[in-house]
């Protein structure tokens, strides 16, 4: 497989190794995500939302009989564990391609209890697909900041204070990195600190769960300003 975009024009190409000919493909699986040769995460989103679309009739026809703790550890064995591999990577992928997979797990919610989903997510506790993005990429920007990150990672991000000279006010500041491409946009090197900015200063100190558990409390408590 080769890796290009849209903008470059892509040629035939085969390996052959003694009599074995390896004919180019354009996606395969490996450690369990979908890899397209464009980086768009299109078959690997189409592959979960084949997964999602199947729970849909589940989730309809146990919702009377199962109580709410129930009907939310079947969704976290089977839809949230999908939803949350590598999510990191391919959360970020446009969101024409993320609308039906979001479409599909909000379906999932609304049969399973059959009322709004804004209210539906604050009142059980979930996220969203697009937080539980955020979550995983808020993660290691905590591990980060903690210096809980291998040595190879040293220079994924540029503590503001090292670019600019006003400490007070940048503490604990990434530097946002300008990018040009979309490519650039979807990559942790530039989300990071985006996210990282959005979250309370009082969280950033704490131990990885408890700042995990709070960080999610608080986009939960979020929700309830739009219901």
């Amino acid at each position: 497989m080769i890796f290009n975009s849209d903008k470059k024009q892509s040629y035939p190409f085969r390996v052959q190794i003694g009599s074995n000919l390896f004919n180019r493909v354009n996606a395969t699986k490996y450690l369990g995500m979908h890899l397209d040769h464009k980086l768009n995460w299109d078959t690997h989103i189409s592959k979960l939302e084949s997964k999602l679309s199947c729970y849909s009739g589940i989730f309809y026809r146990i919702r009377e009989y199962l109580s709410t703790n129930e009907l939310k550890m079947i969704y976290y064995s089977l839809v949230y564990s999908h939803l949350q591999c590598a999510i990191g990577a391919w959360g970020s992928a446009t969101k024409t391609s993320l609308h039906r997979l979001n479409t599909i797990n909000n379906k999932n919610h609304w049969r399973s209890y059959r009322c709004h989903v804004t209210p539906l997510y604050s009142r059980l506790n979930l996220l969203k697909l697009k937080d539980i993005h955020q979550l995983e990429i808020a993660k290691p920007m905590h591990n980060f900041h903690s210096n809980r990150m291998p040595n190879t990672f040293d220079r994924l991000f540029t503590v503001v204070n090292s670019v600019h000279t006003h400490e007070a006010s940048t503490s604990g500041r990434y530097f946002c990195h300008p990018v040009c491409s979309q490519y650039g946009k979807r990559s942790i090197k530039f989300k990071g600190p985006r996210i990282w900015q959005q979250i309370d200063s009082s969280l950033k100190e704490l131990p990885a769960i408890i700042f995990k558990n709070r960080y999610i409390n608080s986009i939960i408590e979020s929700y309830k300003n739009h219901e």
